[in-house]
């Protein structure tokens, strides 16, 4: 009974997941825009939505009795490590081919390069699990907690 109640709970907070990412930004926050060059490339300005894979993966995971992993499991593949870059952010030292990559994408697009830099590209944090499990699971624990005495009463009596 009582992983019932906490399955049903965590398929919530993932449709909720879903539905921030799908609105543009979870909990009535706006995701960190993306740069100039990732909009010319994608052809649109939504954060976190290039093939609908990332957002497809978001699931209520099963992880032990009455227990379960809310987001972008490991077991999802790449979606799990764009996930962990988008909700945490990165930063990381391009290589000399990533570094030709960008500068002709940039030509390519017609923002011109952008020189003088160390070579450093940084992803904002645009966090999609977070900011929901913040406000949703207080709610949810109170709703399990009350299932769960009602359950144990329903046996004394």
């Amino acid at each position: 009974a009582v992983d019932d109640v906490v399955r049903v709970e965590a398929q919530i907070l993932a449709d909720k997941v879903k539905e921030g990412v799908l609105a543009g930004g979870p909990g009535g926050q706006s995701f960190t825009p993306l740069s100039e060059l990732t909009v010319a490339m994608k052809g649109h300005g939504r954060p976190l939505m290039r093939t609908g894979g990332l957002v497809n993966a978001v699931r209520a995971t099963s992880v032990g009795p009455a227990a379960y992993f809310v987001g972008v499991h490991s077991s999802a593949g790449e979606h799990a490590r764009i996930g962990g870059i988008q909700e945490r952010g990165a930063t990381w030292k391009m290589s000399a081919a990533q570094r030709r990559w960008l500068f002709a994408m940039l030509k390519k697009h017609g923002l011109g390069a952008r020189g003088g830099g160390d070579g450093t590209i940084t992803i904002p944090a645009r966090p999609f699990v977070g900011p929901i499990e913040e406000g949703y699971v207080p709610e949810a624990n109170a709703r399990i907690v009350a299932a769960v005495a009602k359950a144990l009463e329903a046996q004394v009596l």
